[in-house]
């Protein structure tokens, strides 16, 4: 019996009547006005995009499949309203509470919460979602999520530790504003209790920038330690990172998290490249990149020309191209930042970028004519500005390694 056009009360007849056999044949039709793949204008480009989404949400729901990390569960999340700690939570009644959005970037938000399980403690964790109505937001939170799985398993001890995934349906949804997960798609990290690097250089001022609260609060003496720790911390990150074949690329404050021991962890691995072993985001020519931060002349893993990467060849292509230096100059970038009071704002530090490129990357040259200070650099005979010259290498085979860096006389010295 070919049921093809019948309803579902009609199946359950038949079948009741005893039926042998019941061909059932379901299939979801994609609407014709999502097949033109030539964009037109932006405003149409956008309609067909989103007509898209919508779809493709119709579709999630039509298969009932709840997605998430085995042992997660939406209803045990809750969201923490601004200002709000662990304690004493419970889900937040008030419908104009303002939940705490910890930042966001072009494509993404972060907030703070936190996860209830059973016979424990609640555990402080950190969210982050899609932002809504941006092209391209969706397929950047998935990639994160595969990156994501695959860091921890290979270097977990220098990220956040990720907690897996909740793909919340339209059934299990909340408010954010309630304290609830909204649908889709949600990461979720635990909280180790550290502030980004970027958070602490809004508390900076003065020659040196550092208040006593800063150092205080990363249990260090002077400005001088702060930036020693940072350095070293994240050298010390990126070479265990490295190490696994991947790539971070988009070092920078807001991404970097200083724990008072001097360990930093790396988060917002979105951009990150997986360049040995499974590939993942590693192509020749231009890729995510934060031009404050990365090389002017060299924004790239794989110049243009270079073979596409593929199973056999990832061993040469590493040792040939040395995509890992693409992180040390954006590393380099950070630690002139934090040292150098002229430079904390981006506009600065673009400009500063541009007119590096322009000098042929003469620090010293670009010193003198924008006027750049920092009694930090200064210490120890001029090393940190040392240090800071190689990191900044036009020729990224002339960059030192993570390692290398780790050996600089700056460095060592107390």
């Amino acid at each position: 019996v070919d049921v093809s056009e019948k309803s579902l009360e009609e199946v359950k007849a038949l079948l009741a009547d005893g039926a042998d056999r019941v061909v059932v044949r379901r299939e979801l039709f994609k609407p014709a006005w999502l097949e033109p793949k030539v964009w037109g204008d932006e405003a149409e480009r956008r309609r067909v995009y989103f007509a898209e989404k919508k779809f493709d949400k119709m579709r999630k729901a039509r298969d009932q499949n709840f997605r998430c990390t085995p042992g997660l569960n939406p209803k045990d999340v809750t969201i923490f309203e601004r200002g709000q700690t662990e304690q004493g939570l419970g889900r937040f009644k008030n419908f104009f509470a303002r939940n705490e959005l910890k930042g966001e970037g072009s494509f993404g938000q972060v907030f703070s919460g936190q996860l209830s399980r059973q016979g424990q403690d609640p555990l402080p964790i950190i969210l982050k979602r899609s932002k809504d109505n941006i092209i391209g937001a969706q397929e950047m939170l998935e990639l994160e999520l595969v990156l994501n799985e695959v860091i921890q398993k290979r270097t977990s001890d220098v990220v956040s530790p990720f907690l897996g995934y909740l793909d919340v349906s339209e059934e299990e949804e909340g408010q954010i504003y309630d304290g609830y997960l909204s649908t889709g798609l949600w990461l979720l990290w635990g909280d180790v209790g550290a502030r980004t690097i970027d958070t602490h250089l809004a508390e900076i001022n003065g020659e040196d920038g550092f208040t006593q609260e800063v150092t205080k609060s990363l249990g260090v003496a002077s400005g001088v330690d702060v930036v020693k720790n940072l350095a070293r911390g994240l050298f010390k990150a990126l070479s265990t990172f490295h190490a696994q074949g991947l790539v971070h690329r988009d070092i920078k404050p807001e991404n970097l998290l200083l724990l008072k021991d001097g360990t930093v962890r790396l988060i917002d691995l979105g951009a990150s490249a997986s360049c040995l072993g499974k590939i993942i985001s590693y192509e020749v020519g231009v890729g995510p990149q934060d031009p404050a931060y990365s090389p002017p002349d060299d924004p790239v893993l794989l110049p243009e020309g270079s073979v596409k990467p593929l199973p056999t060849n990832l061993e040469t292509l590493w040792e040939d191209y040395q995509p890992s230096k693409f992180d040390i100059y954006s590393a380099g970038t950070t630690v002139l930042q934090v040292a150098c009071p002229s430079l904390r704002s981006r506009d600065q530090l673009v400009a500063f970028q541009q007119a590096l490129s322009k000098a042929g990357y003469d620090l010293a040259k670009v010193r003198r004519e924008r006027g750049l200070k920092s009694s930090i650099l200064d210490a120890n005979g001029g090393q940190g500005w040392d240090l800071i010259q190689q990191t900044l290498n036009a020729d990224r085979k002339n960059r030192p390694t993570a390692l290398e860096v780790l050996e600089h006389p700056f460095l060592q010295s107390s």
